[in-house]
């Protein structure tokens, strides 16, 4: 996996892992305290060698992590596997285990028509989130589509069935999660950890595009460095 690096004028860095069938962009409204790593193709598979070189390349003792979907499966595998390279972890809209029919009937979707497979998966993604889904349509959605070619979208699925959520992560203090409460991709009754929950009302799989998350993940971060 390589990495691009988006210095924005701060000491920290976040690695901003995004979720099946989305790149990186879709993280472009976030304004958060920190300069970013962003995957430059597909998160498909655990990361952790590749992730374990980014503190010493980029002179740090640690980096922060933020993973939604997909991208908190591998962050919770980076938080447990070198857990001394991880300054903490925000986990975003995550289940427990994707099951592999569920799997199946997206594969069958997908090589009858992978475009409207995909398409179909984002708007179900934006449940409750009607104006951010038309952001991403007029603006993300198109280099999204090239993107994730079948290869993909088969190896996403593959990592997801077979890699449940690592729930220990949980055991730590330097994890916060959230999740939307109209998520349908990911409902919110399968979600791992229920007791740290931050529910952000109204908001469907992309619950880090409303303000509320921001404002919460903030205050969150202020007790991390206190």
């Amino acid at each position: 996996m390589k990495f691009s690096f988006v210095h924005r004028g701060y000491e920290k860095w976040l690695l901003l892992l995004p979720g099946w069938a989305f790149m990186p962009d879709i993280f472009s409204r976030l304004a958060l305290g920190f300069n970013y790593i962003l995957p430059k193709e597909p998160l498909v598979d655990d990361i952790t060698s590749d992730v374990s070189a980014l503190p010493s390349l980029l002179e740090t003792d640690q980096i922060h992590v933020l993973g939604w979907s997909l991208g908190a499966t591998v962050a919770a595998l980076l938080c447990i596997k070198i857990p001394e390279l991880i300054a903490d972890v925000c986990l975003i809209s995550v289940m427990k285990h994707f099951q592999s029919q569920d799997a199946d009937k997206i594969l069958t979707e997908i090589y009858s028509d992978r475009r409207g497979a995909v398409e179909r998966f984002h708007r179900l993604c934006f449940t409750g989130q009607r104006d951010d889904l038309a952001w991403f349509r007029s603006t993300l959605q198109e280099n999204t589509l090239k993107a994730w070619d079948t290869s993909h979208l088969r190896a996403g699925l593959s990592f997801l069935v077979n890699h449940p959520f690592e729930q220990k992560v949980f055991q730590t203090k330097k994890t916060v999660y959230f999740h939307g409460s109209r998520d349908i991709v990911a409902p919110l009754e399968q979600a791992p950890g229920k007791g740290q929950v931050n529910v952000i009302k109204g908001a469907g799989h992309l619950p880090f595009l409303t303000e509320r998350f921001h404002r919460l993940y903030e205050s969150w971060q202020k007790t991390q460095d206190s």
